[in-house]
């Protein structure tokens, strides 16, 4: 049943910076009666340096603030929070505990944004105990990023709704609120910058499409031709950008083919740049709200390299850059596919609807190969006739020692040795991927059974 809320919590809030300087700061809120949300005694507004934080530990909040039935109107506090002279991103987390089997959704309002909406989900009883007390030594962070500048900016706490099922009291409480400062984040150029050595795989400004994309698992990608409106032209001047939405799938991800293998021999030359917006309103999956891109050889995944960058930064364009230069790739092992995971792995489905705004993908161009690379990728491999009937050949200009057919999944149908026709007569029809290894290293091709 839904509750109404009186909502008193209260606590002090020390501050901790490098000048060994303390303030002390007070939520302000309504003077109506049980609307108190007490954060000391002292109003304070807060210079926040680079590096700095501010923060209020868990040792000053005592034990017994809860929330209970008996007021019509949502509980509401405000801070406000300035830097020492310079604009920065910071980064505000809060910790908190509830009962379990209830839900707290409220909303974090910042002067100059969107809304922060929250919902903290229901939790299950631990060890059979009492499950008003299920979460008593259970903590949770729940952590935004956001733009303070010199001016004062307000952050308002906002709970619009407390749900539990039993007519007993409710009991939420906030143990810490945490801000830190970080380096400001300057705006991008507006148009993203060619590495040496790399090559547009997938840019919009100029419009360059310079890799096969091979497939889209669990979302929708609009792109090229169904290119949407970039939400913002600040950052990244390309007036059409593309639009990938994530679907009920634990893995959705954009699967390329290279322009290249990328082996040992060349890893020095292993970076991948892409830029992202990411709206504030995509919410965090099992795994939090992040990009991985994957190395791959073909379909194969034994042998998968990756990087990881969880997602920071919101409403605004920003540059991603995945190096695989430091990542232990494995000998003999020709990487040919790279695949971009959007909130990734995501098990209960929970970034379902999650947007993410791309554009200026770039990485290792063809003309940085070493000779056996070069020889693999300007090669003419062909098969035919495509789509197929009954079998399939290839035609090559270098030797092949083996195929492997995998389904769409990656996983591996069959396996030919050096032969002249490939016989899939008894696969259904579908779309299928032949991992071709030669004496330079493998290749894929997409294969269709009619």
């Amino acid at each position: 049943m839904k509750k109404q809320l009186l909502f008193t919590i209260a606590f002090l809030a020390a501050i901790f910076v490098a000048s060994a300087q303390s303030n002390t700061l007070t939520f302000t809120g309504s003077e109506a009666v049980n609307q108190e949300f007490g954060l000391g005694s002292n109003q304070g507004i807060y210079a926040l340096s680079i590096g700095s934080v501010f923060t209020q530990p868990g040792t000053s909040i005592q034990y017994n603030q809860e929330i209970v039935s008996g007021t019509d109107a949502p509980v509401s506090e405000t801070f406000s929070i300035n830097t020492d002279g310079s604009n920065m991103d910071a980064t505000l987390t809060f910790k908190y505990r509830k009962f379990a089997a209830s839900t707290v959704s409220g909303v974090i309002s910042i002067a100059g944004q969107a809304d922060f909406p929250f919902d903290l989900p229901d939790t299950t009883v631990e060890d059979g105990g009492d499950p008003d007390f299920a979460d008593s030594h259970k903590f949770f962070d729940y952590t935004i990023v956001f733009p303070i500048s010199p001016t004062a900016t307000n952050v308002t706490f906002t709970l619009n709704e407390f749900v539990k099922n039993a007519a007993s009291t409710l009991r939420f409480r906030i143990y810490s609120i945490q801000i830190n400062g970080a380096v400001a984040v300057p705006p991008l150029d507006s148009e993203a910058v060619l590495d040496a050595g790399n090559e547009w795989y997938h840019n919009y400004s100029p419009d360059t499409f310079g890799v096969t994309l091979n497939e889209v698992q669990g979302g929708v990608f609009l792109e090229q031709a169904s290119a949407v409106a970039t939400p913002t032209t600040t950052g990244n001047s390309s007036p059409l950008v593309a639009k990938f939405t994530k679907g009920e799938d634990a893995h959705s991800q954009l699967k390329f083919q290279l322009p290249t293998v990328i082996t040992t021999a060349d890893q020095s030359s292993a970076i991948f740049k892409i830029r992202t917006y990411v709206p504030s309103t995509n919410v965090d999956g099992s795994s939090g709200r992040r990009l991985r891109l994957f190395l791959r050889d073909g379909v194969e995944t034994v042998e998968q390299k990756s990087v990881t960058i969880d997602v920071t930064v919101f409403d605004k364009w920003q540059e991603y850059t995945f190096d695989f230069t430091g990542v232990a790739l494995t000998e003999g092992v020709s990487y040919s596919t790279v695949n971009l995971l959007f909130d990734q792995p995501d098990a209960g489905f929970l970034a379902t609807g999650n947007v993410y705004y791309l554009d200026a993908f770039q990485g290792p161009s063809a003309a940085t190969l070493p000779v056996n690379e070069f020889e693999l990728n300007s090669a003419s491999i062909v098969a035919y006739p495509n789509p197929v009937t009954n079998s399939f050949q290839i035609d090559s200009s270098i030797n092949i020692e083996n195929v492997k057919l995998y389904n769409v999944t990656g996983r591996l149908l069959k396996t030919f040795n050096t032969q002249s026709n490939y016989d899939i007569s008894d696969l259904a029809t579908g779309m299928y991927i032949a991992n071709i290894k030669t004496e330079f290293g493998s290749k894929s091709l997409r294969i269709v059974k009619k």
